[in-house]
């Protein structure tokens, strides 16, 4: 069915940040992780080239799993 948990996502969210090569602090991912999670907006603040871009298309393609290879960004950039 496709079903991931919740741990199970996280790792694989950490895992596409670090093969990507970003080196985001780990409290900087969970909550990121945490905003996405109980709102429907997420504000990201802070000076160029930080990865407030970057960091939202990470967790597109963690979303998608392995369909990411092939289908479109899992997120619209506002």
């Amino acid at each position: 069915d496709g079903h991931v948990d919740e741990e199970e996502f996280y790792e694989r969210f950490r895992r596409i940040v670090t093969d990507g090569g970003f080196a985001f602090r780990e409290l900087d991912l969970a909550r990121f992780h945490i905003s996405v999670k109980c709102g429907s907006l997420t504000v990201l603040g802070g000076p160029s080239g930080t990865g407030k871009s970057s960091l939202p298309s990470l967790y597109g393609r963690a979303l998608l799993g392995e369909r990411a290879e092939t289908d479109r960004p899992g997120c619209l950039m506002v």
